[in-house]
């Protein structure tokens, strides 16, 4: 399972807080949960902007900054045992990191620069990964699914050249067998799509037309089952619905049991005793679906949180929030009938060591916007009295009192009472949707915080390092 190659944004009509973008244009938002099992401590939350880990259970969290120059890093992935790297999607390309965001590497060879529609590490072999490379710009080329056998370092084998105006939309390995390979193309201009399976790893393709059960368009695929490898679920992106389909034996046999008219799926989880989630938005409304009899039938979950993507570890789930919501990263041991917050933005307590220098700008973006407290970009090195270049009484004029404490918490939603990998579907532009919730924090404490962030941006203009180079992260 891993993140969909694309939504279908619909409209989202309703009411929007008004927050300031981020240098892309795009507001602060999670993207998915990754919960590796065997590392039972470790959660990692990737946003679209930077990566937020914990190792002690969500006991306390650093966060590293995106570090991509476009601000455009997506489709979060974790590799196999033992190495577990991090793979994702940005302007370079595919990069990937070994150490939870400290330094990232671009992909060379025939990926060198190129533009990733998909990619997929083997959820049992560390070493091979696959991709598939899109042709760049209008000068023509063909779609090609690349393999790397060295961890995703470099791409020299060509698993699948597609047709000259043909379309691969996504790829996934199969986790109960590795032999087997699914390939989603989409055929010609009208995007008639078919499902590609190979049972030798990729050397030679079955094609399985998909377009009499589900017209032509943009299909997606979302996960092979992590139980049969001859079971696969798609999203079908339709003129006015977001469809799953169920397609089974290899290709020969199609259901679509979920359908969410004026609306997109956002997340997919398959959990370790049986029951599908799926979550999506309808309109300005947050949808949680589940099925408990093995995807051939779902119901409605009432008064769910807003959320992207899931993942699972020893019977809890884990669920990436939307903007809007008063919390990152909510959870659930009940098969998704109740959630309880698990971390808010604010619960970041200091940048990760290893890029303090390169992300205190964008901490410090961050905080302007109150996604988290400016006292939290400040290196841990720095001595207590490192701060008072804003004495205390500066502050508590600026606040009209006394000084204040960090913003309270805002209060929790109403609909808020180890295993799989991480499915979102939130890897592209998508909807601000409706994000109504606002901070009871009074304006004054943020007034604090702003004084701060003007007293330290002085404290670091007599740093060489200060000025005089992007505010991204350089890799």
């Amino acid at each position: 399972m891993k993140l969909a190659g694309a939504v279908v944004v619909a409209a989202a009509a309703g009411c929007l807080v008004a927050r300031t973008a981020l240098g892309n244009g795009a507001f602060p938002d999670s993207q998915a949960v990754i919960t590796p099992a065997d590392r039972p401590h470790e959660i990692l939350l990737a946003t679209n902007f930077g990566l937020i880990t914990s190792t002690d259970d969500g006991g306390s969290w650093t966060w590293s900054c995106e570090q991509d120059p476009n601000g455009r890093r997506n489709l979060y992935q974790l590799g196999a045992s033992p190495g577990r790297r991090l793979f994702a999607r940005d302007s370079s390309g595919l990069v990937f990191t070994d150490d939870r965001g400290c330094r990232w590497t671009a992909a060379t060879g025939a990926l060198d620069g190129a533009v990733i529609s998909d990619a997929f590490p083997d959820p049992n072999e560390a070493a091979r990964v696959l991709a598939i490379a899109a042709p760049r710009g209008a000068g023509g080329g063909a779609y090609r699914l690349l393999e790397s056998s060295d961890g995703g370092a470099t791409f020299p084998i060509v698993r699948y050249a597609a047709a000259a105006g043909d379309t691969l939309s996504g790829v996934e390995i199969a986790r109960a067998d590795p032999a087997t390979v699914y390939l989603i193309i989409l055929k010609g201009a009208d995007l008639a799509p078919a499902l590609a399976l190979s049972t030798d790893r990729g050397a030679t393709w079955r094609e399985h037309d998909l377009s009499a059960a589900l017209g032509t368009g943009s299909v997606l695929l979302i996960a092979v089952d992590r139980d049969d490898p001859r079971r696969v679920f798609l999203q079908v992106n339709g003129p006015s619905a977001n469809v799953l389909a169920v397609v089974e034996d290899g290709g020969t046999t199609v259901s679509t049991p979920l359908r969410l008219e004026s609306g997109f799926m956002s997340g997919f989880l398959q959990t370790s005793g049986g029951a599908i989630l799926v979550s999506g938005l309808v309109g300005a409304d947050a949808v949680l679906h589940r099925s408990r009899d093995g995807g051939r039938s779902f119901a409605s979950v009432p008064a769910p949180p807003t959320l992207w993507g899931f993942s699972e570890r020893s019977g809890t789930i884990f669920g990436a929030a939307r903007i809007g919501s008063p919390f990152a990263i909510t959870t659930s041991t009940d098969e998704g009938t109740t959630w309880q917050p698990f971390m808010r933005y604010e619960d970041v307590g200091a940048i990760a060591g290893c890029v303090q220098d390169v992300c205190e700008d964008s901490c410090l973006t961050q905080a302007a916007v109150k996604l988290w407290p400016a006292q939290m970009c400040m290196p841990h090195s720095s001595p207590p009295g490192d701060a008072a270049v804003v004495p205390e009484d500066a502050i508590g004029d600026a606040t009209g009192g006394a000084s204040e404490a960090a913003p309270e918490r805002a209060p929790d939603g109403a609909a808020v009472d180890d295993g799989p990998a991480v499915v979102s579907m939130n890897d592209r532009a998508r909807p601000a949707g409706c994000a109504c919730s606002t901070s009871t924090a009074g304006s004054s404490g943020w007034w604090a915080s702003a004084v701060l962030v003007g007293a330290w941006w002085r404290r670091r203009a007599r740093r060489p390092h200060a000025f005089g180079r992007s505010k991204n992260c350089p890799r």
